[in-house]
């Protein structure tokens, strides 16, 4: 017979064969093939042959490649594992295992199950990567899983992957740790197992894609939240202690419970666990308080990453308002912008306030730093501690349930607000010696009148008294009797006191308490003004008005006519002719002489670059009697300056009359920094 053929095929062949022969004319030859193979077939020899090929494990040394062998190996540890070990439910179908070297998937994937929607899912295994034995043993042990709880439930839906991958996973780490215990994997190999770090998926609602709002979520999507999701199941199974029961329990209760919404997953594991909605969502509080640094590492280094608002003077308040998306976590960022004008770092304070939701009750938790600070819930308002960090963190937990008559994200949630407050600017202070009064008026302030409750007037006096006098948010200017800046440390009669004048803004919490905001840049009164502080450059403004020459204007009249004289008239008209107005320009104030205070005082016109000085005085107690210097017309006038908040300001008006000319003139000035 023919070996290379089967033997059917060979027994006819033989057959036909030899019923050419006249011989055999008229012989059944497809009996004669049935009896030829039937010889065959009982044959002692082709029966122990017979018997080797169907052997299973010398089919296994002989004719699988090796991937098969490894296959079946770590296949009949996981079967092992599963069922015997964990007792969960055996499938009730026969399971294929297809080792491919073509392999349709991923090129780093191991395994995948499939048809999992089916009454007969399978399993894929890259045929490629089976020599890892230890990495196929827990990627067999995680795929026949998921064939396992298709025994469970069934059902023509993505919208339980998240849960199926999170039972899984967890599957897979208890799974980890047997087969280490058990020497048949080592222990550091933890590179083997599945990545459950897709925390920023949180920021869907946990295990519910039928509630995402992106319908072009992938399953991919779906698959990572299940993976990082294992972390929640985790939790809940070591805060109560329920041990390697858990997992096959969880299993048989959701067989009972599956229904045609996936937010059915919650309410299982509530039942598994304390039986309690409130309990329960107060555990994935806890649990998201407990991995905050995991959802912001994640939030902070993945793309694209959300663009941070910022908080400055100019952008002092902030609304954020949540969309409803039960069991999910957001982080926030908020840039803050505390720099004053001249660059320095100025300490702040951040108010929030809530507004309570009919239905649902986050809540949000604030960080600096990463250090945490402070929270609220519902309409709760909150004071965050000074600070000078640039970057406030929001962890924002929706720890709730779906509302019955809400159950779609996207609906309107919770919503806050958050204010900044900033030192207040330095205020203006003056002293009004005739009515007795400190007056102090303020520059601005963070807060709305609407959300602020006023602000306090801090006096620091010359001994160091500190005085306090509210005023209410409606006050633009705050008058402070000085007989109630009196100290009792001693009787001073000093006539020019010292006082340290500042702000601080304040809000009303719903319990009637104050909360204040940073200390506001100080202004100092010193009505001690020394000679030497006026001493510099100064921005000027000067008002001539009734200028009149008309001595001098015979004088010239009678030059009209005479040769050679048309110039100086021409000049003379320019300069005297309209001589009233209002003209700028700067003032430099230089001592006259060492060891005296007399100064003198130069006039430069706006765009020259140098000037004449035309007065000298002597100084009195914040007035500098000036005379005139040189060929001015002009007479003796005082200059009386000012110091106030930090800025020193003077003025002063002449009136001169003679028979050359006549004229009045006013001047203001103020001083340049440096």
């Amino acid at each position: 017979l023919d070996p290379d053929i089967p033997l059917v095929d060979a027994a006819m062949e033989a057959c036909e064969a030899l019923g050419s022969n006249p011989e055999f004319q008229g012989v059944d030859i497809e009996a004669a093939a049935y009896r030829l193979m039937q010889k065959v077939i009982n044959d002692p020899e082709y029966e122990s042959i017979q018997a080797t090929f169907n052997n299973p494990e010398w089919q296994r040394l002989n004719l699988w490649p090796d991937s098969v062998t490894s296959v079946c190996g770590q296949l009949e540890l996981a079967d092992k594992y599963l069922y015997g070990q964990r007792s969960f439910k055996i499938p009730s179908h026969v399971i294929d295992i297809l080792v491919l070297d073509r392999w349709p998937h991923g090129a780093e994937t191991l395994g995948v199950a499939k048809n999992l929607y089916t009454s007969a899912p399978f399993i894929h295994i890259n045929a490629r990567k089976t020599s890892d034995t230890q990495a196929l043993l827990i990627t067999i042990t995680h795929e026949l899983f998921h064939v396992t709880q298709n025994g469970y439930a069934y059902f023509d839906s993505n919208d339980y992957t998240p849960f199926w991958e999170a039972t899984a996973v967890l599957l897979e780490k208890e799974a980890f740790d047997y087969y280490a215990d058990n020497t048949l994997i080592d222990r550091g190999r933890t590179d083997i197992q599945t990545m459950r770090i897709y925390w920023e998926h949180y920021n869907k609602p946990l295990m519910m894609p039928s509630h995402w709002q992106n319908d072009a979520e992938t399953k991919q999507v779906m698959q990572d939240q299940g993976y990082t999701a294992s972390h929640w199941i985790e939790f809940l199974q070591k805060r109560y202690g329920l041990g390697k029961e858990f997992l096959p329990e969880l299993m048989l209760r959701f067989e009972s419970a599956v229904g045609n919404s996936d937010t059915v997953v919650h309410t299982v594991l509530q039942n598994q666990t304390s039986s309690d909605s409130d309990v329960y969502c107060a555990d994935f509080r806890l649990f998201c308080i407990q991995n905050y640094g995991n959802f912001n590492s994640r939030s902070q280094f993945i793309l694209p990453k959300t663009v941070a608002e910022t908080l400055s003077a100019e952008k002092p308040h902030a609304e954020v308002e949540m969309q409803i998306q039960a069991f999910s976590v957001h982080i926030r960022d908020f840039n803050i912008d505390n720099n004053n004008d001249k660059g320095d770092i100025q300490k702040y304070r951040v108010l929030v306030k809530g507004y309570a939701h009919p239905f649902v009750s986050p809540i949000i938790r604030f960080y600096q730093n990463d250090k945490y600070q402070t929270s609220i819930i519902d309409s709760d308002m909150t004071m965050l501690p000074e600070s000078t960090e640039k970057l406030l963190t929001i962890h924002e937990i929706e720890d709730y349930f779906f509302p019955p008559t809400m159950n779609q994200t996207g609906a309107s949630g919770y919503k806050y607000e958050l204010f900044l407050l900033l030192p207040p600017a330095a205020p203006i202070v003056e002293i009004d010696e005739e009515e007795g009064i400190l007056r102090v008026t303020p520059q601005g302030f963070s807060l709305s009148d609407d959300i602020g409750a006023g602000y306090d007037v801090v006096v620091i006096t010359p001994e160091g008294d500190k005085f306090f006098f509210p005023q209410g948010s409606y006050e633009d200017e705050a008058e402070i009797p000085l007989e109630e800046l009196e100290s009792e440390k001693k009787d001073t009669d000093e006539e020019d006191p010292k006082y340290t004048v500042y702000l601080v803004e304040k809000v009303e919490f719903p319990d009637g308490s104050l909360q204040y905001g940073p200390d506001g840049e100080e202004a100092e009164l010193d009505d001690e003004l020394r000679f030497e502080d006026i001493l510099g450059t100064w921005d000027m403004t000067q008002t001539v008005s009734g200028f009149d020459t008309g001595y001098l204007d015979d004088v010239v009249g009678q030059m009209e006519g005479i040769p050679g004289m048309e110039d100086y008239l021409d000049q003379y008209n320019e300069i005297m002719g309209s001589v009233d107005g209002t003209y700028s320009g700067t003032m430099v104030i230089e001592a006259y002489q060492t060891g005296g205070e007399i100064a003198g005082v130069t006039f430069i016109p706006s765009g020259a670059d140098y000037g004449t000085t035309y007065y000298r005085g002597t100084w009195d107690k914040g007035t500098l009697h000036l005379e005139p210097v040189g060929e001015i017309l002009g007479d003796k006038w005082d200059l009386t300056f000012k110091k106030s908040s930090g800025e020193i300001t003077c003025e002063g008006t002449s009136d001169y009359d003679s028979n050359m000319a006549s004229y009045s003139y006013t001047l203001s000035a103020v001083k340049q920094n440096g």
